[in-house]
């Protein structure tokens, strides 16, 4: 055995999991009748089940819960029924979504987030939209619009509830015909932020997975929750994740990413104003220099010792060679130390910055350097997190223990889960 050979994950709830494979099959009327998700769902879960090794545990959790195709093309056909009903002879109306069914993270339980471009009669979809710019004008249409979807059941939309006075105005509703829940609003910022996701999602097939899985665990130890609250949302958490994977030189920084787009074929524009990235996996290596110096510019001495605990400088391997339970090994033990106190975490740079806040955690919005995305994480969810951390940690090192026979297994959720 090797140290990715964890019994203790056996002791998972195989009950949470199934629950969370088959919450789909409740929610998508279409596919329950189209009879696909189901019996796909249950091989899934019976799969995970027969399965000793954390790898192998960590990608089937990762495909049992991710957007399927189906799940995709009902998203696309909620969007095209929101295109038909809104257009109106002054303005034809585009709805994109963005976020979880688009950035590469997305599971079959997300909700469907959307965008709604309107453009004058005969203008073109690279042209700008129209009415995005004033606020008073964006809440004007939105309303309009909720009351136009409360006066259309005939399309399914059910439990319409605009939210206007938030930083980003937006309707609220449910598709009864596909099962989903839907925002829609008027701002293109998740749009970008949708495209950089992608983009780290694509570049490594292990960053996917390991998000997925670090999910999971956060929801079965109360660091994320279906409730508002001050809890940690899983955008946040991806944004924790995806720094732990630039420190460590497995994805390059954002800063990185904009460096290098352009210079040759396997980078363009987005359609997201000002957003220009690499999207050519091949052409890393190229970067490969700058994401080792970026590294070593550690802002915090702990951290610095900390990496030498890391698998890759244990083990003497690339970071390219590490398995998904290796990352997941050196996610934990990166946070274990991490003075949040201190310092932030910026996807842009790649590095530490001080966090000159009062917040409880500080993770530099990419696309918008002043916006914390962790802003409303309390102390009490943030001291939380921090011993879910270590439990975690300890239940690596214990692990490995076992397997010369020191000590018991324990599981990665709490024993009361």
């Amino acid at each position: 055995k090797n140290p990715s050979t964890i019994s203790s994950i056996d002791n998972i709830s195989s009950m949470k999991f199934r629950s969370e494979v088959h919450g789909w099959d409740d929610k998508v009327h279409l596919s329950s009748v189209i009879g696909m998700e189901s019996d796909t769902s249950q091989k899934m879960a019976d799969k995970f089940d027969s399965l000793s090794e954390l790898d192998q545990k960590m990608q089937c959790q990762y495909e049992s819960v991710s957007c399927t195709d189906l799940g995709r093309r009902l998203r696309f056909l909620t969007c095209r029924q929101l295109e038909l009903l809104l257009s109106q002879k002054e303005f034809t109306a585009s709805v994109l979504p963005f976020g979880s069914t688009v950035n590469g993270f997305g599971s079959n339980s997300s909700d469907l987030d959307s965008v709604l471009r309107l453009y004058s009669p005969g203008s073109a979809l690279s042209d700008a939209p129209i009415g995005h710019d004033n606020r008073d004008e964006v809440v004007s249409r939105l309303k309009s619009f909720s009351k136009k979807l409360r006066t259309n059941q005939a399309i399914g939309c059910a439990n319409v509830h605009p939210i206007l006075k938030a930083r980003v105005p937006i309707i609220k509703h449910r598709q009864l015909c596909t099962g989903l829940d839907c925002d829609v609003s008027l701002c293109e910022s998740g749009l970008q932020m949708s495209e950089l996701l992608h983009t780290y999602s694509s570049l490594d097939r292990r960053v996917a997975p390991l998000v997925s899985f670090v999910r999971l665990w956060a929801r079965n130890n109360s660091i994320t929750s279906r409730n508002p609250g001050n809890f940690f949302t899983n955008f946040s958490l991806t944004m924790l994740v995806l720094f732990y994977l630039i420190r460590q030189g497995v994805l390059p920084s954002y800063q990185l990413l904009q460096r290098h787009a352009g210079v040759r074929d396997g980078s363009r524009r987005s359609a997201a104003a000002g957003l220009q990235l690499l999207l050519d996996a091949s052409r890393l290596p190229e970067v490969q220099q700058e994401m080792q110096w970026e590294q070593a510019s550690c802002l915090s001495p702990s951290l610095q010792q900390e990496n030498q605990h890391q698998p890759a400088a244990v083990l003497g391997v690339s970071q390219e060679d590490l398995s998904l339970s290796q990352l997941l090994r050196g996610f934990f033990i990166f946070y274990r130390k991490f003075d949040f106190k201190k310092y932030g975490a910026s996807i842009i740079t790649g590095q530490e910055i001080e966090n000159s806040t009062h917040a409880a955690i500080f993770i530099e919005n990419p696309l918008d350097p002043e916006l914390n995305v962790t802003y409303i994480v309390s102390n009490l969810r943030m001291k939380h997190f921090r011993q879910a951390i270590r439990r975690a940690y300890l239940t690596f090192d214990i692990a490995a223990k076992t397997e010369h026979g020191n000590t018991e297994p324990f599981s990665l959720w709490p024993e009361s889960r």
